[in-house]
């Protein structure tokens, strides 16, 4: 029974390993990819940009860059449709100590295969977009930001994985320990329902002895009173 229940333990705990490995990937980022991507077709249907694909959620990509665009402006983003948010006219020091408007798109892979394409797309304005060939120095600064980004999108991940895990944990514990509480009390009922099934059976035993004594006096006085009538019938018969 131990070793079914060691084998067991060790399946489950081999099963949540994998689960976490697969819903909380690591490993090297993927280099950012430079060519021209899907912007919008209200302000260019396709734009030079830095592109990758991850496995991290788009919610956690724009939650990563929102901190970081957070540490250099105030300036929020907006959101020009779902998927597409920029950041308008802020200095980002990681990249260019120059005002750009940072678009940053997002979208999940319609393969269905749970991954993400995260694009930005760096607009000093009037619609026109950096590219390498003019601004090598700020574009390779952008894909790294880009690759810090996706790292981030993990840490969070991570982090509320990690929260989550806490929590259920916690929870077991205190369920684990209502549980003993209860083992306690039903083992002190066992014990006093143990005393109380050994003082019966002793009484019972008491009960029985007591029992054979009657029993065997009973006898003895049925005997008697036999063999008084038997003398009252011989002495009525004597003249």
């Amino acid at each position: 029974m131990r070793l079914l229940y060691a084998c067991l333990l060790l399946l489950l705990c081999a099963s949540a390993a994998a689960q976490v490995q697969t819903a909380y990937p690591t490993g090297p980022v993927q280099e950012p990819a430079e060519g021209a991507y899907p912007l919008d077709k209200k302000i260019r249907e396709y734009a030079n940009g830095l592109s990758l694909t991850t496995r991290n959620s788009p919610e956690d990509l724009e939650e990563a860059l929102a901190r970081k665009m957070a540490a250099y402006t105030k300036t929020k983003a907006k959101s020009l449709r779902k998927g597409l948010l920029v950041y308008e006219a802020v200095i980002f020091p990681e990249i260019t100590a120059n005002a750009l408007n940072y678009y940053a798109r997002t979208s999940v892979n319609e393969r269905g295969d749970g991954r993400t394409t995260f694009t930005l797309f760096l607009s000093p304005g009037n619609d026109n977009f950096l590219e390498s060939s003019r601004f090598p120095k700020e574009m390779q600064q952008a894909a790294a930001v880009l690759k810090r980004i996706d790292r981030d999108a993990t840490l969070l991940a991570l982090e509320r994985g990690i929260a989550a895990a806490q929590a259920e944990l916690d929870a077991r514990t205190r369920e684990l320990l209502a549980l003993d509480t209860e083992l306690q009390a039903l083992q002190k009922e066992h014990d006093k329902l143990q005393q109380a099934l050994q003082a019966n059976q002793a009484a019972m035993t008491q009960n029985q002895g007591a029992r054979q004594q009657v029993i065997a006096r009973q006898a003895a006085d049925t005997a008697a009173l036999a063999q008084l009538r038997t003398l009252l019938e011989e002495a009525r018969r004597q003249p």
